[in-house]
């Protein structure tokens, strides 16, 4: 069987929240007594971007959390091959301001956590941009890139979204520092979509009702987020 990096990061995340739950069972038992009221700072990396959040203790099994969260991404040339050629550029812009409440179902094992919460996306947008590079033949006449013009397409997702996920490794560090992980996902407005062309390509517009009923349904914005934690 050969080497696997994946293997050894699935057995590493294992052995890290095996650890954690361990400790975390020492502590309900009397070891390390529970505190009460413990506030946090909370620096979170993952595939929503990246963020701060403010943790606060309101109960032994309820956590409050409040914060940010952004991401900014493009990509260049996806649209080249032997036959077509173009500039095109797909980007990416999101941010949201996020209440979320983490909650401990089991009291003797703290590890697990549910989250539920709502975002507001102050900015959830998508667009893509092509437009030809090369001369192209009708019969005998050329046309080139600037003549056929140009395509954008947008998409948005602005507005109020619900999240539901769980966490694992508990929310407070024991002493000072701590990190721990979420999975869940937002679920998105439904999207709105626009469709602009220039030159030759302007009649691209008419494909507006097409383009919104495809993408009507992807409004599941999923999340695997690492957190780190610092105790105040």
């Amino acid at each position: 069987m050969g080497f696997s990096w994946g293997r050894v990061l699935a057995g590493t995340i294992c052995l890290f929240a095996f650890c954690t739950a361990a400790a975390q069972q020492r502590e309900v038992s009397g070891r390390y007594p529970l505190e009460k009221n413990q506030k946090s700072l909370q620096l979170q990396l993952g595939t929503s971007g990246a963020g701060l959040d403010f943790k606060y203790q309101l109960s032994e099994r309820l956590t409050g959390r409040a914060g940010v969260t952004a991401a900014i991404f493009s990509m260049s040339g996806l649209f080249n091959g032997t036959d077509f050629k173009s500039d095109s550029k797909l980007s990416g812009r999101f941010s949201n301001a996020h209440i979320l409440a983490d909650i401990t179902p089991f009291k003797k094992f703290r590890a697990i956590r549910a989250v539920a919460g709502a975002a507001y996306f102050m900015q959830a947008e998508g667009n893509l941009f092509i437009k030809p590079s090369e001369v192209y033949h009708y019969g005998d006449i050329p046309v080139t890139g600037d003549m056929l013009g140009d395509v954008t397409m947008d998409i948005t997702w602005k507005g109020f979204a619900p999240y539901i996920g769980l966490g694992i490794i508990k929310n407070f560090p024991r002493k000072k520092f701590n990190l721990n992980l979420d999975a869940g996902t937002y679920y998105l407005q439904q999207p709105k979509s626009t469709i602009t062309g220039t030159g030759l390509l302007e009649g691209n517009k008419a494909q507006e009702p097409v383009l919104q009923r495809n993408i009507r349904a992807y409004r599941l914005l999923p999340l695997l987020q690492l957190n780190f934690n610092y105790k105040l």
